[in-house]
């Protein structure tokens, strides 16, 4: 009944979450929040991050193949991601190529990526082979990023089971309640 007739009550409840989640993200506080959220909170953490790095990874290895220069490439890189954590992520490589100290220091100093990447843009700045090294950083993200996915699959999947058998209760019930108390009715 609830959802039947009740809908002038809960619809412009739910119209006002939605437009105030729109507006909230279009703000710098809002915006903070949705970034400490994705950044932060475990589950959300496993599968952005492998999917950041391994599309960050990929388009510089892109570019510094097809003969980019370095900085530009970083600068294209850099307007990728709308997070603020990643633009300061890419001036400090930026900052450090500018000095002379290469991209592999500021990778390293950074918790965005994960110490294997980093061992690997390390090992690929000194042997001068960086694309092909960063394209072996974005498979390896890919194949993390897959991983992540199925793990969170199988975390949400009681929780998904319980809403779900949860609403097949309460439509039988619904649909159960009227003939039992029909034969109530009829049985005086």
């Amino acid at each position: 009944r609830l959802l039947t007739q009740g809908w002038p009550m809960w619809a412009p409840g739910l119209a006002m979450l939605v437009v105030g989640g729109l507006w909230a993200a279009r703000t710098t506080a809002g915006r903070s929040i949705m970034e400490r959220a994705r950044f932060d909170l475990p589950i959300i953490r496993t599968v952005t991050r492998p999917a950041d790095l391994a599309r960050a990874t990929r388009t510089l290895a892109v570019l510094l193949a097809s003969g980019v220069p370095i900085l530009d490439a970083i600068d294209i890189c850099r307007a990728l991601s709308p997070w603020s954590r990643w633009a300061r992520f890419w001036e400090g490589i930026e900052t450090s190529v500018r000095d002379g100290r290469g991209m592999s220091e500021k990778f390293q100093s950074d918790g965005l990526v994960p110490t294997s990447a980093r061992a690997m843009v390390s090992a690929g700045e000194r042997a001068g082979r960086l694309p092909e090294v960063l394209h072996r950083v974005a498979d390896a993200a890919d194949e993390d990023l897959e991983i992540a996915v199925k793990r969170v699959g199988v975390m949400l999947e009681p929780a998904a089971i319980l809403i779900l058998g949860s609403v097949i209760a309460v439509v039988a019930i619904a649909l159960l309640l009227p003939v039992f108390k029909m034969g109530t009715v009829v049985g005086g």
